[in-house]
């Protein structure tokens, strides 16, 4: 199995992201993208990530990833979560990733997106637990039902931009707009009339 590997602006000093935009998020999310498949293909197959994606080097940093799709997964308030990924020092070189199978295996989507959203979090967050590993023990919990404060909790909102960037990248995206408004014969622009997107019934 080859290593994933990724880049992007960091600290020095703690190899936490710095502030980085949504087109550097979405970057990164297609460099791994086509570590994973075929970068062109509009649905990412991710059957077997834990295999795909169980190694990585990161702004340098080498560390395993380590996912447990069958258990059920609570965060440290013991609630019930889609899934968590964990550092711990007593393994200094792997991340933990679990995702609540048993809850999930019955939607596709939200399997897929709670995927690609851990794996953001072993992609941005990562690579600062290992390199400075002043704490013994990490987790971030992607919850069932966030509150407001997970919404501009920065490493949530990152994880979020890679999981689109991932999933449904603009790329493709753009591609898809431009097919439709010619299909229509739609004026081609990039930022279309609130005429064309009632057309499209958007």
């Amino acid at each position: 199995m080859s290593r994933i590997s990724a880049c992007f602006r960091h600290s020095a000093l703690t190899y936490e992201p710095v502030q980085l935009t949504n087109r550097e998020i979405w970057a990164v999310a297609q460099q791994v993208r086509g570590q994973l498949g075929d970068p062109l293909d509009r649905r990412l197959e991710l059957a077997g990530v834990e295999e795909r994606a169980g190694r990585f080097e990161v702004n340098g940093i080498r560390y395993s990833a380590i996912w447990d799709f069958d258990h059920d997964v609570r965060n440290a308030r013991d609630e019930e979560v889609l899934g968590v990924t964990e550092y711990h020092d007593a393994t200094p070189l792997h991340v933990l990733v679990s995702i609540n199978g048993p809850r999930l295996n019955s939607s596709e989507n939200l399997l897929r997106s709670t995927v690609a959203h851990e794996l953001g979090h072993v992609i941005f967050d990562a690579p600062a637990w290992l390199a400075v590993r002043g704490d013994a023990f990490v987790q971030v919990a992607s919850e069932i039902a966030p509150g407001p404060s997970a919404q501009w909790n920065p490493m949530e909102v990152r994880a979020n931009e890679f999981m689109g960037g991932l999933l449904v990248p603009a790329s493709l995206i753009r591609v898809d707009w431009l097919r439709l408004a010619k299909r229509n014969r739609l004026q081609m622009s990039d930022c279309p009339s609130s005429d064309n997107l009632r057309q499209l019934g958007a």
